[in-house]
């Protein structure tokens, strides 16, 4: 399962160190690049060596910016580029951790799916209650 990542849901893992349970539940994370600055951010305060090394997680640039300047009316920068690579790659989910976000991305949508706001395997690992 191919996956498009907004900043919260991986910087929050990274600063719990784990990271590791999205290489478990998906093929591949997806990111970009606006993404990728906002998580680097973290550093030096958190650790990022597993996210540098990380062979799973691909950085991507936004072709088609129209979308994207849309949804910053509504969202932030991170979160608008996520859910515009994800409507333009044809991604299988969104990891959105906000509300309005997850509302605008499963709008984007003609088929069935979902919408990842609260990762399950984040509450079994009883990292976020």
């Amino acid at each position: 399962m191919i996956v498009i990542s907004d900043t919260s849901c991986i910087g929050y893992l990274i600063m719990i160190e784990k990271l590791f349970l999205l290489e478990q539940n998906f093929f591949k994370v997806i990111i970009p690049s606006t993404v990728h600055k906002e998580i680097i951010q973290l550093a030096p305060r958190y650790d990022l060596t597993t996210y540098n090394q990380s062979q799973w997680i691909t950085i991507a640039e936004l072709n088609d910016r129209n979308l994207y300047n849309q949804l910053l009316n509504q969202l932030d920068k991170g979160e608008s580029e996520a859910i515009a690579l994800y409507k333009e790659a044809n991604a299988d989910l969104p990891l959105i951790d906000e509300r309005k976000g997850t509302i605008i991305a499963r709008s984007l949508r003609d088929k069935n799916y979902w919408v990842i706001r609260r990762p399950s395997f984040i509450k079994k690992e009883k990292i976020y209650s």
